[in-house]
């Protein structure tokens, strides 16, 4: 397990593209590896474009710092609120065909409250592989519950624009055994 997280940029390309990424570097088992590669395990998928990770996970912070500029997450952001609005609209309308429009908006919206997204995030540790910038990293960006919601929305945004597989991600990311995936008892995520 990693103790202390420490980040240092690399030069080289790394084994999967990944130019220029942090590197988790764990104290106690002295090993070195790709926070990306890490996240990707945890969420089952592996992006054929690291830029387009690269792009989810950086706050506009680190954008507006980095020598020669790269994009931030915020129209990944933009777009994976709107994606994950349908594919949780989607499952409510399956698992509820006899709920009216107002008792399915209400569901939705605990759904993807940010309340509910932020533990999602917190859960998948997203703070470890934010790029923030030097002010927001002072200022503790990495415990920022708004930016995990962020940044949870724009890897949805990423996952979608990647090959689709954002619905089947959502569905399992979203669903828990403590409830968060529960509406009235029913399971509207299940698992894969």
């Amino acid at each position: 397990m990693v103790s202390r997280i420490r980040w240092v940029g690399g030069e080289s390309a790394g084994h999967h593209g990944f130019a220029n990424a942090p590197t988790i570097v764990s104290r106690l088992e002295g090993m070195t590896e790709n926070p990306f590669d890490r996240l990707q395990d945890v969420i089952g998928y592996r992006f054929r474009s690291p830029q387009l990770l690269l792009e989810a996970l950086t706050h506009s912070s680190y954008a507006q710092e980095a020598p020669g500029g790269c994009r931030d997450n915020e129209q990944l952001e933009f777009l994976g609120d709107a994606v994950l609005n349908f594919l949780v609209s989607v499952a409510l309308v399956n698992a509820f065909p006899e709920w009216e429009e107002g008792k399915l908006t209400r569901a939705r919206s605990r759904l993807v409250a940010a309340a509910h997204l932020s533990r999602v995030g917190a859960r998948l540790e997203l703070g470890t592989y934010l790029r923030l910038g030097r002010g927001e990293e002072k200022t503790g960006g990495r415990n920022k519950s708004a930016l995990f919601v962020n940044a949870l929305e724009a890897l949805v945004a990423a996952l979608f624009r990647w090959r689709a597989a954002g619905g089947r991600w959502v569905r399992r990311a979203l669903y828990s055994p403590g409830g968060f995936g529960r509406v009235r008892g029913r399971v509207v995520f299940g698992r894969l």
